[in-house]
């Protein structure tokens, strides 16, 4: 997979004037379009999984369409975006597509590890970052340093970070498991924990969501089963001045 640090590398081999490494991209100039064009510079003879290849390949991402997306959002439900660029961004190029978010106006970032928004924190980004996958405590150490906000699903999580934070003040969101069963704590339990967690001195209770796997789907079942799911832990769960509620769902923009 190409990630972050490769193109953050080939960067740095442009700069000093050395040719780009195996599996390493070579982020071109930006076309007159508003694409960028990302090109494989491979030594002769490698593709990127490893097979003999000989054959260049490039990348035409549209930054122009990254931003009319976030905007389209935005306009679309009068609420904030997080620009979600876990996994490289989709293979897009995480830093240079959370560039664009962020200036289109997407007021956060999610990403799926401690290692990836650290990546973008080197590359310059200082939105606040999500980080939505559960992560080992051993890790809020260096999430509390690199200013990341962690997602967690059970006391233990939320207790690391203010572990970590050593008494500065620390925020942290609580995803909900609506019937995904991926990460989260379960709905029914959901009201107790957000209780707790909320309770833990130094600690801010920065958002609740749950993911909507299949809201894209024809079949709405599943979707709506999870709706009333949320419903009922959100009814148990927002005392006066809670914080906002959010979900997520995997499907493809609009353009």
């Amino acid at each position: 997979m190409v990630t972050s640090d490769d193109l953050a590398d080939d960067a740095r081999n442009r700069r000093e004037g050395a040719a780009p490494g195996p599996r390493r991209w070579a982020v071109g100039q930006r076309l007159r379009s508003g694409r960028w064009r990302s090109v494989s510079r491979r030594r002769p003879g490698w593709g990127a999984t490893g097979a003999r290849s000989r054959r260049p390949t490039w990348a035409e991402i549209d930054l122009d369409a990254v931003a009319h997306n976030v905007r389209h959002f935005a306009a679309l439900t009068g609420a904030g975006v997080m620009a979600v660029v876990k996994g490289n961004a989709y293979g897009h190029g995480a830093i240079m597509v959370a560039r664009a978010a962020v200036e289109a106006g997407a007021g956060w970032l999610a990403v799926a590890t401690v290692d990836e928004g650290l990546q973008l924190r080197r590359a310059g980004l200082r939105a606040p970052i999500l980080v939505l996958a559960p992560s080992d405590p051993a890790e809020a150490p260096a999430a509390v340093a690199g200013g990341l906000t962690l997602a967690v699903g059970d006391l233990a999580g939320a207790a690391a970070v203010v572990a970590a934070a050593r008494g500065e003040p620390a925020t942290v969101h609580v995803e909900v498991d609506t019937g995904m069963h991926r990460f989260g704590v379960w709905h029914e339990a959901a009201p107790d924990l957000i209780a707790r967690i909320a309770a833990l001195p130094g600690l801010r209770l920065g958002g609740v969501y749950t993911h909507y796997a299949t809201a894209d789907e024809a079949d709405r079942a599943f979707f709506e089963a999870q709706g009333r799911a949320s419903g009922r832990w959100w009814a148990r769960s927002a005392p006066p001045g809670s914080p906002c509620r959010s979900s997520t769902r995997t499907t493809a923009p609009p353009r």
